[in-house]
């Protein structure tokens, strides 16, 4: 097979100095030898094997974990549940993902020099955390950073978390990413630009925050995934902001919402139009006439999709109840409208009036 090789240097002495980058890992080597007068001879290959620039270092006496260098994580021998301190001194590391994943007895990590600025991948950073109650991100630099998915899922006891420096532009998955930090009662997302992300499946799932510090930019299409409009299947419901009003609401505190429809008159065989007006375009929009049986079950029947429809009623729909249940393309219900009642009248002959 034809091999192309580099020249790397026409030096007459036998020793080389190189500096050898990441990419240089597994890079086979040789030194060809001439004379005067051209008559060469090669040596053996030698292969270059990449090692890692990090240390770390565990004190099992207080569970504490120190990691320092440049590069890339290598992997640790330490039982994972026995750390429950950490202490980070990194550059230039690509892959922060995992780093504390499953440390369930992990109760404060210093993070303060910590240089993120060429991390691409956090996800699962702090996943199962379930002791810690604090942690400060505030030195991040996430500029480059593209996956954050389950960054702090079930952190169940965090109460403090600071990402006010977080900077989501180039971020696409941030599914899970809060997923049951029940202890947060607010959360300041004010460096968080949604533009690029493509995936916030189950991003707040089973938090109940107080507040949201200041409002985000939400890409439509991820909100209609169900990250930014929370609904419990009980009494309770939680919203994102929590303190706006009973309806449900967008994570920028303006309603689903805008008007709901009103209860209506018709006459049987002449069209009657239904309205709806969301704050979201995009969602889809489905009206069903119901009953309720001595269980309290419902019993629905299509009648239309759309924001404004016409429909045709007969007599039969005389005191039917009616609402529009509002989802995204997948299915996903968000909100269901005002129940309305629609009442039959009497068509006014030509000519004449009604009595």
């Amino acid at each position: 097979n034809q091999q192309n090789w580099t020249n790397w240097s026409n030096a007459t002495n036998a020793t080389l100095g190189k500096n050898f980058e990441p990419g240089y890992d597994g890079l086979k080597v040789r030194c060809l030898i001439r004379d005067k007068n051209g008559n060469s001879v090669t040596t053996n290959e030698i292969t270059t094997t990449l090692v890692s620039a990090v240390n770390w270092e565990f004190d099992a006496n207080i569970g504490k974990i120190t990691i320092s260098g440049e590069g890339e994580i290598p992997e640790m021998d330490v039982n994972c549940r026995s750390i429950k301190s950490a202490e980070i001194n990194l550059k230039k590391v690509k892959d922060l993902s995992n780093l504390f994943a499953d440390c369930l007895n992990l109760e404060s990590v210093d993070l303060s020099k910590l240089d993120t600025s060429a991390t691409t991948n956090m996800s699962s950073m702090f996943s199962e955390d379930g002791k810690i109650q604090s942690i400060d991100c505030s030195s991040f630099n996430t500029s480059n950073v593209n996956d954050m998915s389950y960054m702090f899922d079930c952190c169940s006891n965090l109460t403090e978390l600071d990402i006010s420096s977080f900077n989501t532009s180039k971020v696409t998955n941030m599914k899970y990413m809060f997923n049951a930090c029940r202890g947060l009662s607010s959360l300041d997302l004010s460096g968080f630009d949604m533009g690029s992300v493509t995936d916030a499946e189950g991003m707040f799932q089973n938090c109940c925050f107080e507040c949201i510090e200041t409002p985000i930019n939400v890409n439509i299409d991820v909100e209609l995934n169900g990250a930014f409009i929370r609904m419990d299947t009980g009494e309770t419901v939680y919203k994102l902001p929590k303190n706006i009003d009973e309806s449900v609401t967008l994570i920028s505190g303006s309603r689903l919402i805008l008007s709901q429809p009103q209860d209506f008159i018709f006459v049987e065989g002449t069209p009657v139009m239904l309205n709806i007006e969301t704050a979201v375009n995009g969602l889809v929009c489905s009206w069903y006439s119901f009953t309720v049986d001595e269980n309290g079950d419902e019993h629905l029947t299509e009648i239309g999709k759309g924001s404004s429809i016409d429909v045709t009623f007969d007599s039969e729909s005389d005191g039917k109840m009616i609402k529009c249940i509002i989802s995204d393309t997948q299915g996903h219900v968000f909100i269901t409208s005002d129940t309305i009642v629609a009442t039959m009248v009497e068509a006014v002959s030509e000519g004449g009036s009604q009595d």
